[in-house]
């Protein structure tokens, strides 16, 4: 038996993998092919609340079995301070199927720079409170429920932005399964949030295999592949004002701040 995958640091047993040969470049397309982005509606939303993962309002509890279809790489930069719950789009986005090739989209209505490489809100210590970044690093899933497998063809496909503080998490158990010669698509992943302090993070925990030789070979699971990756792949929609607005101006690098000097 193979130990579990598992970003918790509780272990456990988990199950043995038959290694799955993937149809054709479902490998490339799944983790390593570019796409270009297409405008359109997005997928329903699935809200991270306190450590726990509601569906239309409607709380699923702090676990939920998935399948992780498809992921892309998103970063998010806001001019004014982000306020959660709020639907205006970043300044300035990107959106990647790969984390080395960020670059601000086309339809970033302030880009801050030609990449993201070397940005000055994508260091660390560009953040308000001086240690983390400005621009937001995510990572955007496109799941289903566990329970859908068997109808991969039309189950309703969701989203998950999952957090900066759950992107080691998240590259950590990638990486087990790559090495287990694997694919997230290929996988049941338990997902469990937690609340820390003011944060919630999401760890990740592999479940069983689900998709078999047979469901590879149909092609079935490649064409949902490419649909999920159109989807995630579509950019932020620009709010609209009826007054027109004076550029905006770039806002200024982070500065040190000045230590006191005490006064006797």
């Amino acid at each position: 038996m193979a130990k579990a995958i598992a970003t918790k640091k509780r272990g456990a047993v988990g199950p043995k993998l038959t290694k799955i040969q993937p149809k054709g470049d479902l490998l490339l397309q799944q983790e390593q092919q570019q796409k270009s982005a297409v405008v359109g509606d997005f997928l329903p939303n699935i809200k991270l609340d306190n450590g726990e993962f509601l569906i239309d309002g409607e709380s699923m509890g702090d676990t939920m079995d998935v399948i992780i279809i498809a992921y892309t790489h998103e970063n998010r930069y806001y001019i004014d301070q982000f306020v959660e719950g709020e639907n205006a789009p970043p300044d300035c986005f990107a959106l990647s199927m790969l984390p080395t090739e960020m670059v601000p989209h086309e339809k970033s209505g302030e880009k801050q720079e030609d990449t993201c490489d070397g940005c000055t809100y994508s260091a660390f210590g560009s953040s308000d409170n001086g240690k983390g970044k400005r621009c937001q690093n995510r990572v955007r899933l496109g799941v289903i429920p566990a329970a859908d497998a068997k109808n991969i063809e039309t189950a309703e496909v969701m989203t998950l932005n999952i957090p900066p503080t759950s992107l080691k998490a998240f590259n950590t158990y990638v990486t087990a399964l790559r090495n287990l010669e694997t694919m997230v698509s290929f996988v049941i992943t338990r997902l469990t949030g937690t609340r820390v302090a003011k944060y919630t993070t999401v760890d990740f925990e592999l479940q069983k295999q689900w998709v078999t030789q047979a469901v590879v070979n149909k092609g079935t699971l490649e064409k949902r592949i490419e649909e999920v990756y159109e989807d995630l792949l579509r950019p932020y929609e620009a709010v609209v004002d009826e007054a027109p607005k004076k550029p905006a101006k770039k806002r200024a690098a982070p500065k040190k701040r000045a230590k006191k000097t005490k006064l006797n």
